[in-house]
């Protein structure tokens, strides 16, 4: 896994936060990769972008309320687009972040954490796609450090954020997404 490879210490980080701050740093990378899902829509009016948000908004109901997540993990999967159906690279990017959003809601089944971590990898898998696609691609050791670096200053917001009255999971979280949307390519 990309994100035991080359960032060891975040994962570390992220065995240590609690469950709310280990959903809300997953929800935040989903809605960072909202983009990927949008893209696909646009290209072939699929209607994945309600799955994906929908899927996403049960996610934010579970953390606010540790309900029900009340989407099936079997209709998340069935959305996973194929990517010999759709080769374009928004069939990838679109796959990855499904696959993402279906590892984070297994977790929330399961509480295993390697699903979690699986979640995560999807963030990681579509920086590197994006990187690959980019007219001067950065290394690996150079693009999945800065990656690491965005993810665990997510999750120290995210903390930061829990030892207060936090306004609304949905301002974290897109705060969170926000600050993890930037580009990586030709960064010094």
């Amino acid at each position: 896994m990309i994100v035991e490879k080359y960032a060891r210490h975040v994962v570390d980080e992220m065995i240590e936060a609690d469950y709310c701050h280990q959903l809300i740093l997953g929800i935040s990378l989903l809605k960072a990769q909202s983009s990927y899902i949008e893209g696909f829509d646009l290209l072939y009016s699929d209607g994945l972008s309600g799955v994906y948000n929908d899927g996403i908004e049960k996610l934010i109901a579970d953390v606010a309320s540790r309900g029900v997540l009340g989407t099936s993990l079997d209709s998340v999967y069935k959305r996973i687009p194929d990517t010999e159906k759709f080769p374009e690279q928004e069939g990838m990017f679109a796959q990855i972040a499904m696959i993402s959003l279906w590892y984070l809601m297994k977790y929330v089944e399961t509480l295993e954490f390697d699903n979690f971590l699986k979640s995560i990898e999807g963030y990681f898998e579509n920086k590197d796609v994006e990187n690959q696609l980019s007219q001067r691609p950065l290394g690996d050791d150079v693009l999945f450090g800065r990656v690491a670096v965005k993810v665990a200053r997510a999750l120290e917001e995210i903390g930061r954020e829990g030892r207060g009255e936090v306004p609304s999971i949905n301002f974290v979280v897109n705060a969170v997404a926000s600050a993890l949307c930037d580009d990586y390519e030709g960064d010094g």
